[in-house]
Parts: structure tokens; C-alpha cells; sequence
């Protein structure tokens, strides 16, 4: 955990950017929309990941993780109700480091509805440090996913966490976000030139 850590940190090929909430690397191209996807190589130590995942099933080979986000998340900071979007296949394997937060997922609402409508959120999910989570098909499409903008999270409080007894949390219980968490999140971009 700590050398994954440890090379975010030092990274000079792919420097931060500064978002709101948060700051984020990008590995591996810089997906458009408008245009087609230009891969960019991944570094060693990225690449091997990868292959870890596809050894492991969590991506068939012929959809190797090709598009690495780094997400770096001082104590407080979150990331607002968002779907991933078309130009991914559509799964996405996220590895958290330093420290424990809670994902929410909410039904995904039309663009004139944004700001308008509060949508509950259908489950939480326990991200711990060192833990992989990998959503794909009507989780990924059908639903949004968000971290609140939050110092501590506590355990079932807005939804049932999926996965309560495998993250060891007791309903209820207070999680303390760390100064840094980092994830890293890896997906394959569909349309490549």
C-alpha cells in the first residue's frame, strides 16, 4: 500500500491537477469525447496492476484496463454524485489506499433534474484501505456513485452497506477519514485509435 502511495506521490510523467475536492493523475491518455481516445503508455508500475486484475477476472484480457485515475483526497474532501459515462467499457475496478470512506450509489437522474431533485441513495459500499471494488453493467450504467464531502462517515447512515460483514464495520459505527486517501481506478476506453 504504501510504495502504490509512494509512487502516486512522486510521480512526473503524469503531475496532479487540482479539482474541486480533490487532486486527480491521468494514466494511460486523456479521454474525449469529440475524439477518438489516443493511448498513452502506463508506467511499470501501473501495467503490472493490470495484469494483476486480468490474471485475477476482474477484466477479460480483451478489455485490459487501458485508463488509470489517481484520485487524491485530503480529510473532508468527496466527490459529487457522477456516472463514468459511453466511452468506457462499462466496469470499473477501484483500489483504495490510505485509509477507510463510504461510496454511495443513487439512481442516475436526467440533466434537467440535476440541482432540482435529491435522489436517496439505493446502497453504500465500505471502502477500506487495501480494498478493490468493481461495479460493471446496471450498477455502472443505471446508477451514480459519489464520496461525500466529509471529515467522518458513519456506517448505514443514509443506506444498508453492501458490504458490511466483509468490510468488518458494525452498523452505526463512526469512520474517521484519514488525511490522505487515495484511490486509484482503472478502466478500459472503448474507443481507441
Amino acid at each position: 500500500e504504501k510504495a502504490i502511495m509512494d509512487m502516486t506521490s512522486y510521480a512526473i510523467e503524469s503531475p496532479w491537477i487540482s479539482l474541486s475536492g480533490r487532486r486527480v493523475q491521468c494514466w494511460g491518455g486523456q479521454p474525449n469525447e469529440r475524439t477518438k481516445f489516443v493511448p498513452e503508455p502506463l508506467p511499470p508500475w501501473l501495467v503490472d496492476i493490470c495484469t494483476a486484475l486480468v490474471d485475477a477476472g476482474v477484466f477479460p484480457s480483451e478489455v485490459r484496463p487501458n485508463h488509470v485515475l489517481i484520485n487524491e483526497y485530503a480529510n473532508g474532501e468527496g466527490i459529487l454524485p457522477h456516472s463514468d459515462g459511453p466511452m468506457y467499457f462499462p466496469k470499473t475496478a477501484t483500489l483504495s489506499l490510505g485509509g477507510s470512506a463510504i461510496m454511495t450509489f443513487e439512481p442516475r437522474i436526467s440533466s434537467g433534474d440535476i440541482g432540482e431533485v435529491s435522489s436517496d441513495p439505493i446502497c453504500e459500499v465500505i471502502l477500506r484501505p487495501r480494498s478493490l471494488v468493481v461495479f460493471e453493467d446496471a450498477a455502472y450504467i443505471d446508477y451514480m456513485h459519489a464520496i461525500a464531502s466529509r471529515q467522518t462517515d458513519q456506517v448505514g447512515s443514509r443506506a444498508v452497506p453492501i458490504n458490511l460483514a466483509l468490510s468488518g464495520a458494525r452498523h452505526g459505527e463512526m469512520v474517521q477519514r484519514p488525511a490522505i486517501r487515495v484511490s486509484l481506478t482503472f478502466r478500459h476506453v472503448t474507443a481507441v485509435r
